[in-house]
């Protein structure tokens, strides 16, 4: 069966892929379609709370392409079943616009236009067909994602998704615990043939890595800009944080310039110190 993306693109989704094959093999993992999404809801249960906003990025594998934004506000049917404390922390009450229908944001400029609930799932269900889903905290999303889409008849199945605060903060601590903890050159594995010695941005104590993780402090300590949590509160804003941290990950880091021989002997020590 073939599909029609809503970027025009057909998707075959009764093919599968053989893993035998070596033409194949390379592609089950490698630079996939990603669908960012966040979202703001009235509460933590998806049984009896409902999502009141949904931003998600859609971004596709394919050279000179760019990612698809949607922003959307949604009606509120049950607003008194909502957790008073939810409302209040994402400023519901500032915020909600309160329309019968839900809404496409257009964050730049203010605006929005009406919008069928219907159409917003059908247009996620067809992103997440062929995307994996990056979310903050999947846990806590992607049963709000299932219940808001089969209740408009859509198909609630996507690829794996990614928990990318848990991914940020093992990023960030790898980098702190194995990479430098206090030593300012990274460990004699990432020296060049010729000798030379790669040293990174990053440079992050190991200390307050524990749970909960929370997504601005892993922005700040990895050196995003501030514009990337400068908005922790809409799902726009969070929708920012959330492509930002992924970037951070999985781009590679910035070198810096080469650092003296007696730093290196250093960073020597402290590692093999360390493994010991």
């Amino acid at each position: 069966m073939r599909v029609t993306h809503p970027l025009g693109r057909q998707l075959d989704v009764t093919r599968l892929i053989d893993v035998d094959d070596p033409d194949e093999k390379d592609t089950l993992m490698t630079n996939p379609n990603l669908a960012f999404i966040a979202m703001s809801t009235t509460g933590s249960s998806a049984d009896s709370h409902e999502i009141w906003e949904l931003s998600v990025q859609l971004r596709l594998d394919v050279p000179g392409s760019r990612d698809v934004v949607c922003h959307w506000q949604l009606p509120v049917a049950e607003l008194q079943r909502a957790d008073g404390r939810a409302l209040h922390e994402l400023r519901f009450y500032e915020r909600y616009r309160g329309q019968p229908q839900p809404v496409a944001l257009d964050v730049e400029l203010g605006s929005h236009r009406p919008m069928v609930m219907a159409d917003i799932a059908r247009q996620l269900a067809a992103f997440l067909l062929d995307a994996h889903p990056v979310m903050l905290h999947p846990e806590h999303d992607q049963p709000f994602l299932a219940a808001f889409l089969r209740r408009q008849g859509q198909p609630a199945a996507w690829k794996p998704a990614v928990p990318v605060t848990a991914l940020a903060a093992g990023a960030a601590y790898g980098y702190a615990a194995g990479w430098n903890r206090h030593v300012e050159v990274v460990q004699p594995d990432l020296f060049g043939d010729d000798g030379a010695v790669s040293a990174f941005t990053r440079r992050i104590d190991t200390s307050g890595y524990g749970m909960p993780w929370r997504p601005v402090d892993l922005a700040k300590d990895m050196g995003l800009s501030p514009s990337a949590y400068a908005d922790p509160v809409s799902a726009a804003g969070r929708l920012d944080l959330t492509v930002q941290l992924w970037d951070a990950v999985v781009q590679p880091l910035a070198p810096l310039a080469a650092p003296s021989a007696a730093a290196v002997a250093e960073a020597s020590t402290a590692v093999i110190s360390l493994a010991s």
